[in-house]
């Protein structure tokens, strides 16, 4: 499966490159465009932009995983979500995603977070992460990485690779790519987020790949 790892490649490539455009000249906005009501994420991974003190996001993965976020302060903010449908059983897993922003500048910004799980039979663990953005909302690029975590166990690292390009007053491209480390499987996802006041709803297709059988189905998400 060697095409998906040089597609992504190549994407990253060109994120950077217009990342780094981005940064040297500040992009100019016409006074209909819209701008990003959701920077802190892509479609699901945090970039590391932070909510101001006192804002935040209500929003919905695929209609049935829906969470919240809140700034506490400038820099370092709590939020959390479930499943509304989870199995049969009485486990109804939950889960807490505090974010602290380390680095804050024009071109650059640091934040490290976890997504801590609950609720899911003994399991006292979750996914611990940095990650780094390069760039305005308009056009950057944001590399990460993340580690599964339980107990004093840690299991090894997943990288993830994305970036936004703005396309129209109300649009931008938006991808978000991850790989292991160790069995260098992982994912593609690729699509266009709409923008209208404080809405945002991301449309995007999602290409696993390191299997056999290479497929490609839709995604929903709203913020």
């Amino acid at each position: 499966m060697a095409t998906p790892r040089i597609a992504l490649i190549a994407l990253v490539v060109l994120l950077t490159g217009t990342a780094q455009a981005a940064a040297q000249t500040e992009p100019q906005k016409s006074p209909a465009q819209t701008p990003d009501p959701n920077p802190t994420r892509m479609f699901f991974a945090p970039t590391a932009r932070s909510l101001p003190k006192g804002t935040g996001h209500f929003g919905s993965y695929e209609i049935f995983l829906p969470n919240i976020q809140f700034g506490i302060t400038d820099r370092f903010s709590m939020g959390g979500g479930t499943f509304l449908v989870f199995g049969g059983g009485v486990e109804h897993p939950m889960w807490v995603t505090p974010k602290l922003q380390i680095v804050a500048s024009k071109e650059l910004d640091v934040a490290v977070g976890t997504m801590h799980f609950f609720g899911i039979d003994d399991l006292n663990g979750g996914i611990a992460y940095a990650v780094a953005t390069h760039g305005p909302p308009d056009g950057a690029v944001t590399a990460g990485v993340g580690w599964a975590y339980s107990g004093k166990n840690v299991g090894s690292a997943v990288i993830m690779l994305g970036g936004e390009r703005r396309m129209s007053p109300r649009t931008k491209f938006i991808t978000e790519n991850y790989v292991s480390t160790k069995t260098g499987r992982g994912v593609l996802m690729y699509g266009i987020r709409f923008m209208e006041g404080q809405l945002a709803a991301d449309f995007h297709l999602v290409t696993p790949f390191g299997e056999s059988d290479l497929i490609t189905f839709p995604s929903l998400n709203f913020t």
